[in-house]
């Protein structure tokens, strides 16, 4: 960006102005560009994100992929595109200056912590589950209520339901934030044509 100022600065130079001060607002400006640059590839990332799960969801609702599948589908993605979208805001952050920049990008961070609470909270129903299960399972074999073998598909099933509900709930709450956004723009279209 000096470079593009170079003839101005030679100018200043000759009329004894202060060189620094202009050194100081180019380095802003470049700054402020390089932070938009970056905000412009945080948003690419997590509007691709974005799209990519509402492709999965319609392929669960179109009866082609089982939401089970889905939500494995859709955590893979979200663990190889967080890191990619931490990384990124990381640059953000280090370039924001001015309080509306930090402001910014405190937001696109609250944005990235809604993509990783889910993984969070699946995390913790698997983890209790699995313990409820083995205690369950251990307390049967110790009582005598049931074999090794019967206590222990008891805790596979019962962990597999519990992560099963986990998954469909949380495909259930987005198909029904799909329609509600559809049912609002057919709301607009019909109020701005009538």
């Amino acid at each position: 960006m000096t470079a593009q100022f170079k003839e101005q600065l030679d100018r200043l130079r000759k009329l004894g102005g202060d060189e620094h001060q202009v050194l100081k607002l180019i380095d802003v400006e470049v700054t402020k560009q390089q932070l938009a640059q970056v905000e412009r590839e945080f948003n690419r990332t997590l509007g691709g994100l974005q799209q990519k799960e509402q492709a999965i969801n319609q392929d669960v609702a179109a009866g082609r992929l089982l939401s089970v599948d889905a939500e494995q589908q859709i955590l893979a993605l979200r663990r190889d595109e967080v890191v990619v979208l931490d990384k990124i805001l990381a640059r953000a952050s280090a370039l924001a200056t001015s309080p509306e920049e930090k402001q910014r990008i405190e937001n696109y961070r609250l944005q990235l912590q809604g993509f990783k609470d889910f993984e969070l909270q699946l995390s913790a129903i698997a983890r209790n589950s699995a313990v409820d299960g083995l205690k369950n399972a251990l307390t049967d074999i110790v009582t005598g209520a049931k074999s090794g073998k019967d206590a222990l598909v008891d805790m596979v099933a019962g962990f597999s339901r519990a992560i099963l509900d986990a998954l469909n709930k949380r495909l259930a709450q987005r198909l029904v934030d799909a329609a509600l956004k559809a049912l609002e723009g057919l709301g607009k279209t019909s109020n701005s044509s009538g």
